[in-house]
């Protein structure tokens, strides 16, 4: 990782206020980490953040899949409508079953009822959410479902 002397100041003075407020937290070797530009330590120092970013496009996503599924349970509110969650095998899958959780600890969706409480489905589940989220678009109105509209979109293929 390159960062620019600009940014190691501001990550040097961010982690100074930081050991300032809480100094047994080791914020103060941060701070040297970056001030004197050790790069072979930024990762210890930041290895609590994700490095690949979900991107915009994945939280949209992620989104309409909740909001898809609080409409089918709003429509019919059986077992059968409950959502599995996404695959935590699955790298890209498991970010966003990361994302979904965040969302519902966000209290967003609080009515959508999940298989499991850390959303892992335990398989791979995006290219058919795919599928259900493109039946979904297609009704009428996608918060008022139909008995047909839930079923076309359980239904949905990958």
């Amino acid at each position: 990782m390159n960062l620019t002397r600009i940014d190691r100041l501001k990550l040097t003075l961010l982690y100074r206020v930081l050991d300032k407020l809480e100094p047994e937290t080791g914020y103060a070797r941060a701070a040297e980490v970056f001030e004197n530009g050790y790069e072979g330590e930024y990762s210890t120092v930041l290895e609590f953040i994700e490095p690949d970013a979900l991107s915009e496009n994945d939280c949209g996503f992620v989104i309409d899949v909740l909001d898809m599924f609080a409409s089918l349970q709003l429509a019919d509110p059986t077992d059968r409508t409950t959502c599995p969650g996404f695959d935590m095998n699955d790298s890209r899958e498991g970010k966003l079953a990361g994302y979904a959780r965040f969302v519902r600890d966000d209290e967003r969706f609080v009515n959508v009822q999940f298989e499991s409480i850390g959303l892992n489905s335990h398989r791979l589940m995006v290219k058919r959410y795919e599928g259900m989220v493109r039946e979904w678009n297609a009704s009428a109105d996608r918060h008022k479902l139909t008995a047909a509209d839930v079923t076309r979109i359980l239904e949905a293929k990958p």
